[in-house]
């Protein structure tokens, strides 16, 4: 008997949810079948804070000198002497390297000769046109006193011209001789090869007895000594496309050494190439960064990463990046997307100018699809989890700067992460720790 009770009850206890189910179809309700609600999830909340925010941008590098020049040998002789070693510390005008300049003497007494011998047949050419003119002006003289005939006075005229021209002649091999003579004298001062710059050497090619060529860049071989200024000392990046529009001259940097990736030393952008290059489907630009320090830690060749700051707010509504979710519209309420969205029209409108001419036609994004995902921040209200959608601008390692969507007495869900992945709007949840919100009065 008691069996058959029990079975009638367990029935009419499932014809009356039958039947309540039956009224409630077509209306948004769903029949809930849990004999108790569910429990809080336990979360971590506290409110949003004012700090500064730097974005950064971040890229590896390498450590060069500002000024490093490649030494190789202008003219072709056999080196004698290298007076200097790698790390030498020079100045500008010391001798690097003596070559032989046994034939380079010779041809500067060869070419001294030939001007000598030029400068004396001028001598002589000038002596001879000094007589000829005496010459014609005599048998000027001669002629108009009926003494001497046309024909020797054309004589003596003619021989003017040729000492005339003879003498021309020997001052235009004159300058060419002493231009021989230059450039040989040059070419012995280059067998001694000195600094152009104060510095460091900073790497030695060749040795004694080599023999050096001169070359023109890049060309293997030429090169046989590296200076090195230290004192000034740079890193030279590469810059990704999608973040170097950011990047301008005078920014503050900061420099990491991989050898030690704590101690930050300043820096400044100096310059960003204009033209970038293409390298396995990514365009870069070149970036030097200026090294304000002088730090002995800094050597050529070193790898280092810099963080460029690009953007800096110093009142920035803050929250930490972790709070920022990413849920489907479909598993938002209408409500909150709406209000989100109209939120952010009206904080764009207002961070335009108003005489902003409109621009023609319709935008690239007003022909983008919805986004599928929006971004959230859930807060407590009413002790159950509410989506917020929200804007954010520029973020830091732990922060991220909310711009609309979120007040600063909002309590804002910071935690725990395994919460927040799962975390849906209208979830009953209770603040614990010590960013609990505690009631007023308490």
């Amino acid at each position: 008997m008691k069996k058959m009770i029990l079975l009638v009850a367990a029935v009419l206890i499932v014809i009356a949810l039958v039947y309540a189910n039956h009224r409630l179809r077509g209306s948004p309700r769903k029949l809930n079948w849990s004999f108790a609600p569910p429990a809080a999830l336990q979360v971590e909340a506290q409110k949003p804070t004012r700090r500064p925010i730097t974005h950064v941008v971040t890229a590896p590098g390498t450590i060069q000198p500002v000024v490093e020049v490649e030494i190789s040998s202008q003219v072709v002789g056999r080196v004698l002497k290298l007076p200097v070693k790698e790390g030498d510390a020079v100045k500008k005008g010391a001798l690097l390297a003596q070559l032989d300049a046994a034939d380079y003497e010779a041809r500067v007494r060869s070419a001294e000769a030939r001007v000598q011998r030029l400068k004396a047949a001028i001598r002589q050419v000038s002596a001879d046109l000094e007589k000829a003119e005496r010459d014609d002006k005599r048998y000027k003289n001669l002629i108009a006193s009926d003494a001497a005939s046309i024909d020797e006075r054309e004589n003596v005229a003619t021989i003017l011209s040729r000492l005339q021209a003879a003498r021309d002649m020997a001052q235009q091999e004159s300058i060419e001789a002493q231009g021989a003579l230059d450039a040989a004298q040059e070419d012995l001062r280059r067998t001694s090869i000195i600094s152009p710059i104060d510095g460091v050497v900073a790497q030695i090619l060749a040795e004694e007895g080599e023999v050096l060529i001169p070359g023109t860049m890049n060309l293997p071989g030429a090169v046989f000594m590296v200076i090195s200024d230290m004192a000034r000392m740079e890193v030279k990046t590469q810059i990704d496309e999608s973040d170097v529009v950011r990047v301008r001259p005078g920014q503050r940097a900061w420099i990491y050494l991989t050898t030690d990736d704590r101690t930050a030393i300043p820096g400044v952008v100096q310059r960003v190439t204009p033209k970038g290059v293409k390298q396995v489907e990514v365009t870069t630009f070149e970036t030097r960064i200026l090294v304000e320090s002088a730090d002995p830690r800094v050597r050529s060749g070193m790898t280092a990463s810099v963080e460029i700051e690009v953007r800096r707010h110093e009142n920035a509504l803050a929250v930490p990046i972790q709070a920022i979710r990413h849920r489907k519209r479909k598993d938002l309420p209408a409500e909150a997307v709406n209000e989100g969205a109209t939120e952010a029209s009206t904080t764009s409108s207002a961070a335009s100018p108003a005489t902003a001419p409109a621009a023609p036609g319709r935008t690239r994004r007003s022909r983008e699809p919805e986004a599928e995902y929006l971004k959230v921040v859930f807060v407590i209200k009413d002790g159950k989890a509410q989506a917020r959608l929200v804007q954010t601008d520029i973020s830091d390692e732990s922060h991220v700067e909310i711009t609309s969507g979120l007040g600063s007495d909002d309590q804002v869900i910071m935690g725990p992460y395994r919460v927040l992945d799962v975390l849906k709007h209208g979830q009953a949840v209770e603040a614990t720790g010590a960013t609990a919100t505690r009631p007023a009065g308490s």
